[in-house]
This record gives C-alpha cells, sequence and structure tokens, in this order.
C-alpha cells in the first residue's frame, strides 16, 4: 500500500509540474484546482466523430490550403509561354523647363510592353511537371493525414468503449466487495470467522475503491483524448 500510495504521489507530482509548465505557473505560486471527475455518457457514433474529426482538425485544414496553392502555382506555371502585354502609365508634376524654369508643368510618360516567347527551351513544360508533382505530393500528404484523423479518432473511441466497461465493472466491484464487508461484519459478530478475515474484507474494499478511481480517472483522460481527436477545443 506505501508502494502504490508513493506511485500516485510521484505521478501526482509529475501531472502538477507538467501543468505548472503548460500554463506558464512559477513553482513558488500555489496551485488552486476546482471541479471534479465526472463520468457521464458520450455518444460514440464513430462516422459522425470521423467526420467531425476531419472538418475540425488543423492538419487537415493546412493539407487543403496546400494543395490549393500548389494547384495555383500549376496553373501560373502554365501560363509561362504565353504571349503577355504590359502599360505602363506614369503622371507627374517637374519645373525646369524653359524659358519659365520655376514653374511646375504636368508631364506623362506611357509604355506598352508586348512579349511574344518564340523559343524557351522546355522551360514551361518543366516547370508544369514540377508544379504537378507538388500537387500530387500535397494530395499524397492530404491522404496520408486523414488517414492519421480516421486511425486516431476510431482509437480514441475504442479506447473510451473500453474505459467505460472497465468503469462499470470497476462498480460492480465495489458493490461486491461493500456487501462482502456487510457480511463478514456479521459472521464476524457471530464469531463464525476471525479479526483477519474482517480485515481482509475491509482491505478489498478499499481496493475495489482505488480501481474504481483508477477506472474513473482513465475514463475522463479518455474522453478528453477523443474530444482532441475530433479537434474539439478542451481548454
Amino acid at each position: 500500500a506505501r508502494n502504490v500510495l508513493d506511485d500516485l504521489q510521484d505521478r501526482l507530482t509529475k501531472e502538477e509540474i507538467s501543468l505548472r509548465r503548460l500554463a506558464g505557473i512559477l513553482p513558488t505560486q500555489e496551485l488552486h484546482l476546482k471541479g471534479d471527475f465526472a463520468s457521464e455518457a458520450v455518444p460514440l457514433n464513430l462516422d459522425s466523430l470521423t467526420q467531425s474529426g476531419l472538418a475540425n482538425s488543423i492538419d487537415m485544414k493546412t493539407a487543403d490550403d496546400a494543395i490549393l496553392t500548389r494547384q495555383i502555382q500549376s496553373r501560373s506555371a502554365s501560363l509561362g509561354d504565353k504571349p503577355s502585354v504590359g502599360v505602363t502609365f506614369a503622371y507627374g508634376f517637374k519645373n525646369g523647363f524653359f524659358p519659365d524654369i520655376d514653374v511646375f508643368r504636368g508631364n506623362f510618360a506611357a509604355a506598352l510592353d508586348v512579349k511574344v516567347p518564340i523559343f524557351e527551351g522546355r522551360r514551361t513544360m518543366g516547370s508544369v511537371e514540377e508544379a504537378d508533382a507538388n500537387v500530387d505530393a500535397a494530395e499524397n500528404h492530404r491522404a496520408d493525414v486523414e488517414s492519421h484523423v480516421r486511425a486516431d479518432v476510431a482509437q480514441a473511441v475504442a479506447d473510451l468503449r473500453s474505459a467505460a466497461e472497465r468503469l462499470q465493472t470497476s462498480e460492480l466491484d465495489v458493490q461486491q466487495a461493500s456487501s462482502a464487508v456487510s457480511l463478514a461484519k456479521v459472521r464476524f459478530d457471530a464469531g463464525v470467522i476471525t479479526n483477519l478475515d474482517l480485515l481482509d474484507a475491509q482491505t478489498g474494499l478499499q481496493e475495489a475503491r482505488l480501481s474504481n478511481l483508477r477506472a474513473l480517472y482513465n475514463f475522463v483522460i479518455s474522453r478528453f483524448d477523443l474530444r482532441r481527436a475530433v479537434g474539439e477545443k478542451i481548454w
């Protein structure tokens, strides 16, 4: 029991250090934690949760933006061998003209620039092929990201279901251990069992309660993991 307590205290200290680091709380500041563990049921529709994860994932949005950027670059590269026309017009005021050099006079300049590529050494074709390859790479990356999101959501759903089942089982264990203690007290008062047997029953109840708390903790953590997997803010 002391070893278990030491392990739990060590884990608590590590969690506190992580919390201080994430929240920017100095080691000298006191922590005031509020809240409670709640084991309310969570809908576990895999299809809807997966769609939510794909829609809210930052990685998916980044991958979609990368594809759009590569497609624009591909279209721009395909215009490399097309004729182009440029027009430039400028208007301003300037002095220094004879005979009145101090008088500002309006002046303008206009230019027309026409470019017609004749030979470019297949540069445009090479640029288009490179841009198309970048589009394919971006699409493959998006498919990989989508696969990871689907896997993360499916894993989180499976973990939460398993945690819920273990929590339910641990609650039954507590009920059975409580009944065993009540029965042991009656039998001890009747002189049927020894004091050691009663202590064993009480120890079993405490262990069942500890297992129930662990199962509840794992259930809450699994629920937060699912919310993170579907792209929901958990802070």
